[in-house]
């Protein structure tokens, strides 16, 4: 809940939208004062000023050889560099290398990697995103790194994959994975869903209630391996896999069962 006051009586907000430049913008974020003072602090999504990830194979060359030392990945709406903060610039990794995508890092291992970008509000994945956060290699390029050691990705709401065609491989082989946030993503586009979560072997839940699979004609080995995975939600009115090769989708699986909401 949140109120607004400005040299009057604080007023309650049940939806806001400011105007920047002529150009109304839905209000995102909303923190509240408690001094006393109600103040509104805001953040906007932009979808049209957001900068595209770089495929992985192409941003994760940049650290050919080290990922496997990876074990969090952080993405940021945006950050300033402020000395002695520990972070270490490493590349642009948006299409076009502009900079309006930039990797960090916290240490010489690369143990944290941040991903951060323009201030708009989010950041479009890469149409092809398989093998993006794999602990498999990088597809590709056999010779490129992976994430064997990853434990935690945050910030994956300001990922937005409404443009994504693959998610092939993109968890795969993510052993030390304990949990997944996938609640924004957007897979009404995707065709390629194979091995997505394969030898997810930690993790216990998944919420794929967001997940669109209409589209989707590759699940085959979706689930394969992931041994201790307990408990799979999906929609109901969104989740199909009567299109789709699904070879291999439950081998391995901690689970048959699926719960429909």
């Amino acid at each position: 809940m949140a109120f607004i006051g400005v040299n009057e009586t604080a007023r309650k907000l049940t939806g806001a939208y400011v105007g920047v430049d002529g150009v109304a913008r839905k209000v995102t974020k909303i923190y509240v004062g408690v001094d006393g003072v109600a103040r509104l602090v805001w953040s906007f999504r932009d979808p049209s000023a957001f900068p595209t990830l770089l495929p992985r194979n192409e941003w994760a060359a940049s650290h050919l050889g080290r990922l496997n030392y990876t074990t969090d990945i952080t993405f940021l709406n945006s950050y300033v560099p402020t000395a002695g903060d520990g972070f270490r610039y490493v590349c642009a990794i948006d299409e076009g290398k502009t900079g309006s995508i930039k990797l960090y890092t916290v240490d010489d291992y690369t143990r944290h990697i941040y991903i951060v970008g323009n201030g708009s509000g989010g950041i479009y994945a890469n149409p092809d995103s398989a093998f993006m956060f794999s602990g498999q290699g990088g597809g590709v390029n056999a010779s490129i790194s992976d994430f064997t050691n990853l434990r935690n990705i945050n910030g994956l709401d300001l990922l937005d994959t409404s443009k994504v065609t693959s998610m092939a491989r993109m968890f795969d082989g993510d052993q030390n994975l304990q949990k997944l946030n996938l609640t924004n993503f957007d897979t009404s586009n995707v065709t390629k869903m194979g091995a997505m979560f394969c030898n997810c072997s930690s993790l216990t839940s998944l919420d794929l209630r967001s997940f669109d699979t209409r589209k989707v004609t590759d699940m085959g080995l979706f689930f394969y391996n992931t041994t201790n995975l307990k408990t799979i939600i999906v929609s109901r009115s969104t989740f199909s896999t009567a299109q789709a090769n699904t070879t291999g989708m439950f081998s391995g699986c901690g689970t048959y069962d699926i719960t429909y909401v």
